[in-house]
């Protein structure tokens, strides 16, 4: 996300940035969802489904309002680095749930 305003230098960088992002979170879906089926027994993985389905279109909806925020607030020129600044606040947040889950494993 950071690298969308680098990118803006002509319309062929940002494209390629743009289709790359698309690209990457299909991926994530396409694995999380491969995960998921495989994860949970055969009788609940439609509700399994129904819950990740909310779950994204929840996550969607919010990057909506932040970045409608950003833009009446800041400025469109922002909006890169203010989904950087989640995502960092995000790793950030799944490293410490992880090392205590991990920790709790020994």
């Amino acid at each position: 996300m950071a690298l969308l305003y680098p990118a803006a230098i002509n319309n062929v960088t940002a494209a390629i940035m743009c289709a790359s992002m698309g690209l990457h979170i299909t991926m994530f879906s396409v694995a999380f969802q491969d995960q998921l089926i495989k994860n949970t027994p055969q009788r609940s993985t439609a509700v399994a489904m129904s819950i990740y389905s909310g779950i994204y279109n929840m996550g969607i909806g919010t990057g909506t309002l932040i970045g409608g925020a950003v833009c009446t607030y800041a400025s469109i020129d922002y909006i890169g680095y203010a989904g950087a600044a989640i995502s960092v606040f995000a790793f950030i947040y799944c490293m410490i749930v992880l090392r205590k889950i991990l920790r709790l494993k020994e």
